[in-house]
């Protein structure tokens, strides 16, 4: 089966005041040598995903010089791999020059391009969202229960669920999501997210950004980001532990 991803990386976050005056959220640091950005990228490179549109817009120079192309994930190709959309103007009708509004609206904006690159499977995915992730276990799902959408989703405290929506159309299914996952589109949640990794040193998030994992059971199950040098290899973050 022919897939590929599309990760949303445009928007301004507003909401996290002045952490993103300078630059995207997704460009912002997560336990200390990490970025947001890693996230999406690494669950997709330790599922076996090497066809991917990385999209831009608000502060894109702040995410494309640390992504480097895709070379700490591989996915510097001459085919496939890493692509970098950027909003245009010039290009085609009105509803699809300039600056998208909101995620619903890039999509589609862009849905010619989708329909050309001739992909059976579309992927989309969020750039601010700390997890671990299989994303062909979503696939088998969607596959298996022949759907029109599939959607992955993950228990929230109900206060918190007010803060996610869902559009339900046509054949849709649900992939629940397994373990630990948090939304960092505001700074409380940010915030909440370290803490994680300092009080619980022994749980998955932890583990993740001490040891380099991200990933289930895949040879290069790690999360991965760009070294200073762009180096291929992921520079693992040893962390602070409690005592």
């Amino acid at each position: 089966m022919k897939i590929f991803a599309i990760i949303q990386a445009g928007g301004a976050g507003g909401r996290m005041d002045v952490l993103t005056r300078e630059r995207a959220k997704p460009a912002l640091p997560f336990a200390g040598v990490y970025r947001l950005i890693d996230f999406p990228l690494s669950n997709l490179a330790n599922s076996g995903i090497s066809d991917l549109w990385l999209s831009l817009q608000y502060q894109g120079a702040s995410i494309e010089e640390p992504v480097a192309n895709g070379r700490p994930w591989d996915l510097d190709r001459i085919r496939g791999g890493l692509r970098l959309l950027m909003p245009e103007q010039g290009t085609g009708t009105e509803e699809e020059d300039g600056f998208a509004q909101g995620n619903a609206d890039e999509l589609f904006r862009i849905r010619d391009q989708i329909r050309n690159a001739g992909m059976e499977l579309v992927i989309v995915l969020s750039a601010d969202h700390v997890y671990r992730f299989d994303l062909m276990d979503a696939v088998a799902t969607h596959r298996r229960l022949d759907a029109e959408c599939t959607m992955v989703t993950s228990e929230v405290p109900l206060e918190e669920a007010e803060d996610h929506a869902t559009v339900e159309r046509g054949r849709t299914v649900v992939h629940q999501m397994p373990g630990y996952w948090r939304d960092l589109g505001q700074p409380h949640l940010d915030v909440a997210a370290h803490q994680d990794i300092l009080v619980a040193p022994g749980s998955w998030i932890a583990g993740t950004v001490g040891r380099g994992g991200c990933g289930r059971g895949r040879p290069r199950g790690r999360l991965r980001g760009p070294r200073p040098d762009h180096d291929r290899r992921a520079r693992q973050h040893r962390g602070n532990r409690s005592r």
